[in-house]
C-alpha cells in the first residue's frame, strides 16, 4: 500500500513539473488548437518591401501580444533576405502550397487566422498574388505567383474555421475563390481598386482595442468606420484614393461570431 502512495504521489510529481515547464496545465489533445499564418508576397522595391515587412510583425506581436499566440502558433512567409529571426519561410510558391497544405491536418474544431498582404492583380478574370522568385506578372513568370483559386483549393482542404484578412489591389476577386471554404473573408479594396496599405494599417489599430473576445465581424466593421473617418478628415488622403477604398466582408452567418483569440470563440 505504501508503495502505491509513493508511486501516486511520483505521477503528480511529474505532471507538476511538465506543467510548470510548459507554463501552464498540460494540454489535452483534445483542446482545439489555434494556428495564425502571415503571407506577405513579393514588393518588387525596397521601400515597399520595408513597410510590409513592419506591417506584417506589427500583426504577428499584436497575436502575441493581445490575442494568446505564441511564436510557435504563428507560420510566417516573408522573402527570406530580410534576415528577420520570426520569418519561418520563404514565401516562393512551393513553399508556400508545401505548408499551407500541411495545415489540412486540423479538425473541424480547430481556428486558423490567415493574414496576406502584398501585390495583387487580376488577369484574365482570376486574382493573383505576386510571390518572390516570379519576376512578373508575364504569362510564365505568373505561374510562380500564387492565385485565388489555388488559394481556394488549399483552404477547401482545411476543416478548422477560418478567418481571412487580405490586404493586396483587386482585393474583393478573392472572396469568390474562397466561398464554400468555411471562412470568414475580409478584404482592403474592390476587385477593380488600389489597396495602400490603410486596411491593414487600421485593422492592427483596431485589434489592440476592446476584448480579444470581439468577434471578426465587430472588428472588421470597427476597422471600416476607422478608415472612412480618416479619409473624411484628412483632405490629402481622399486625392490620394478619389473613390476611397470600399472593404467588403464575406462569411457563412455561423462564423460571424468567430473571434482571432486562441480558445473558443
Amino acid at each position: 500500500m505504501k508503495k502505491k502512495a509513493l508511486y501516486f504521489i511520483a505521477i503528480l510529481a511529474l505532471g507538476f513539473l511538465v506543467s510548470s515547464s510548459s507554463g501552464g496545465l498540460v494540454t489535452s489533445p483534445d483542446t482545439p488548437k489555434c494556428i495564425a499564418v502571415i503571407l506577405t508576397g513579393d514588393p518588387t522595391h525596397e521601400l515597399v518591401f520595408a513597410q510590409f515587412h513592419e506591417t506584417s510583425m506589427s500583426f504577428y506581436n499584436t497575436l502575441i501580444k493581445y490575442y494568446g499566440y505564441t511564436d510557435d502558433s504563428i507560420i510566417l512567409f516573408e522573402h527570406k533576405g530580410n534576415g528577420s529571426k520570426e520569418v519561418d519561410f520563404n514565401a516562393e510558391k512551393g513553399t508556400v502550397i508545401r505548408e499551407l497544405s500541411k495545415l489540412a491536418r486540423l479538425k473541424a474544431k480547430d481556428k486558423l487566422v490567415i493574414f496576406i498582404q502584398g501585390m495583387g492583380r487580376i488577369i484574365k478574370g482570376e486574382i493573383y498574388l505576386r510571390l518572390p522568385g516570379s519576376g512578373g506578372w508575364e504569362e510564365e513568370n505568373n505561374k510562380l505567383n500564387l492565385s485565388g483559386e489555388e488559394l481556394g483549393e488549399l483552404m477547401g482542404a482545411i476543416k478548422a474555421k477560418k478567418i481571412i484578412l487580405i490586404e493586396t489591389c483587386n482585393s474583393k476577386g478573392w472572396i469568390k475563390p474562397l466561398q464554400n471554404t468555411n471562412s470568414v473573408v475580409a478584404v482592403s479594396c474592390d476587385s477593380n481598386q488600389y489597396s495602400y496599405g490603410q486596411f491593414s494599417g487600421s485593422l492592427v489599430a483596431e485589434l489592440k482595442k476592446g476584448s480579444p473576445r470581439r468577434s471578426i465581424k465587430e472588428i472588421y466593421e470597427a476597422t471600416r468606420r476607422q478608415n472612412e473617418e480618416a479619409l473624411r478628415q484628412n483632405r490629402y488622403l481622399r486625392n490620394i484614393f478619389g473613390t476611397p477604398p470600399r472593404f467588403s466582408y464575406s462569411s457563412d452567418p455561423a462564423n460571424d461570431g468567430l473571434s482571432i483569440a486562441r480558445g473558443p470563440s
